[in-house]
């Protein structure tokens, strides 16, 4: 079983003609509500209404939040800013219980006719394999069987012996414009049909031959290697396989391995998206007292 973590950071705008509304409705059907997708099959949705069952004296509002997916856990806090208040979900599978909301709390935080809630939390959604990646370009493979693969890529190896990989240029130049623009410039490499590779060691090389052909072996490669792959990937400008690793890396991210990450892209200053992805799953974690593998080895660059 996978854990897939996924943030949700988000406001929700309530009126005071929402309030308004509510108060005019009958209490069995006064509510408002807030939907949304975590993640793929997984929605949620916050209901905001009048208690008819509140004990207390003043007039309450009341909210549940529910999940759609039996697998998914969530941790949820809203943030109420004018009035510096909080309310939590905590460990929520399907549905929540009922949260008091006294109504003065909304009318003290509507400010210029509405109320700002600050949603902010986690989903840790359980599933027994990773979701398939799409991919953004599709090669007739079939056609290519009894086509012979006409190009030569030499790979120095550190022991001073080279690897030979054999590719149809067409592959290359359907997946790199780099590799196109040098198949139509007349370049020596286009002419001799070969190109050697001296800043990628084989490893890399043949990970991203294999993808180009249409396997994914990924699953056996470490985060070191998918951001060396990455950088191979943005030299040639492979958007397909820069979309993919990003796309494969997220899905992975947890507070066991959040901060190594984190710490590759800082070091390499690639794989952005991930850098600011894994630094808010890390301003998360310490907010809600999540605790985060080797957290004291957080780089601290810009």
């Amino acid at each position: 079983m996978f854990k897939i973590y996924r943030q949700i950071n988000e406001t929700w705008v309530i009126t005071n003609r929402n309030l308004q509304e509510l108060i005019n409705r009958p209490i069995n059907v006064a509510h408002i509500s807030k939907s949304g997708i975590a993640f793929t099959d997984v929605d949620y949705n916050f209901r905001l209404g009048f208690s008819s069952a509140s004990q207390k004296k003043e007039k309450c509002l009341c909210m549940d939040f529910s999940i759609n997916d039996s697998k998914t856990t969530a941790n949820i806090s809203l943030y109420f800013k004018a009035t510096n208040s909080k309310r939590s979900f905590e460990n929520v599978t399907c549905q929540s219980e009922m949260t008091d909301l006294p109504f003065k709390l909304f009318m003290d935080e509507i400010k210029d006719g509405k109320c700002e809630i600050e949603i902010k939390g986690i989903f840790i959604i359980e599933r027994d394999g990773y979701p398939i990646i799409p991919r953004s370009i599709n090669i007739d493979y079939g056609l290519l069987e009894n086509t012979k693969k006409d190009f030569d890529i030499i790979i120095a190896s550190e022991n001073g012996k080279e690897e030979n990989i054999k590719i149809h240029k067409d592959v290359l130049s359907f997946q790199s414009p780099v590799f196109e623009a040098m198949f139509k410039s007349g370049m020596k490499e286009s002419i001799t049909n070969t190109l050697k590779i001296i800043d990628f060691n084989f490893t890399t090389v043949i990970a991203a031959i294999e993808f180009f052909y249409g396997h994914q072996i990924f699953n056996h490669f470490n985060f070191k290697e998918l951001f060396e792959l990455y950088r191979f990937a943005d030299k040639y400008l492979i958007d397909d396989l820069m979309d993919y690793i990003t796309l494969f890396i997220s899905y992975r991210i947890s507070p066991l391995n959040v901060v190594e990450i984190y710490n590759l892209a800082v070091a390499s200053n690639s794989l952005m998206k991930i850098k600011d992805q894994c630094f808010d799953f890390l301003v998360f974690c310490k907010n809600e007292n999540i605790p985060v593998e080797n957290s004291d080895s957080v780089i601290l660059k810009n």
